[in-house]
């Protein structure tokens, strides 16, 4: 198959990767020169291989770990990110890559032409323990995004998540965006104001 096209999927839990294969299969099958490289990390490799899945068959033969399995999840989600840029980058120069999980080589692609990140994975990844952090979440997973669009300014960038993306902007989001911004910060140079802590 000559793959003239070609999608990045970028989630590392299969529960958040199922409904996008689905969907991203949905789109292959009406051209049949789009390839999509799946980058996750950890063991979810190991099971993508488990699993008697033909209707993805084609979507799950270019799945790349870019990083070990960690049972710390607090060390393993914030790597993620960093792993996954690190493999576009390479993905992006047209360079033949190897799954750290299972050390088997993939031979170079067109550069992709779109990225898709599950914006829930990212955002709980570096938060997982500070709940009290939300508002940073958008603003880390905005930043991510402007990350991919330095190694490539063409490429169109997607948030995938199973909750709606513009109620989660507009609640935690970042100002220039339409959300509140910082509250935290904005609690505190209030409080300031004032003198009422």
């Amino acid at each position: 198959m000559t793959v003239n096209g070609h999608i990045m999927l970028s989630l590392p839990i299969w529960s958040h990767l199922r409904g996008l294969v689905a969907l991203v299969c949905r789109n292959v099958q009406q051209r049949y020169d789009i390839g999509v490289s799946i980058l996750t990390g950890g063991n979810i490799i190991k099971r993508l291989k488990l699993r008697s899945l033909v209707r993805y068959a084609s979507i799950l033969d270019r799945a790349i770990g870019v990083l070990e399995e960690n049972p710390n999840i607090i060390e393993f989600f914030p790597s993620i990110g960093g792993s996954c840029l690190a493999f576009y980058e390479a993905i992006y120069r047209q360079e033949t890559v190897k799954c750290v999980v299972s050390g088997k080589t993939f031979q170079s692609w067109p550069k992709p032409k779109l990225a898709i990140a599950d914006i829930r994975l990212v955002l709980l990844g570096l938060f997982t323990v500070i709940t009290s952090c939300v508002p940073f979440m958008i603003q880390f997973f905005v930043e991510s995004l402007k990350e991919i669009r330095s190694i490539d300014p063409t490429i169109t960038t997607l948030a995938w998540t199973a909750i709606n993306n513009s109620a989660s902007f507009r609640v935690w989001g970042p100002e220039e965006l339409g959300g509140p911004g910082d509250i935290s910060t904005k609690a505190i140079i209030e409080a300031e104001k004032t003198g009422n802590p």
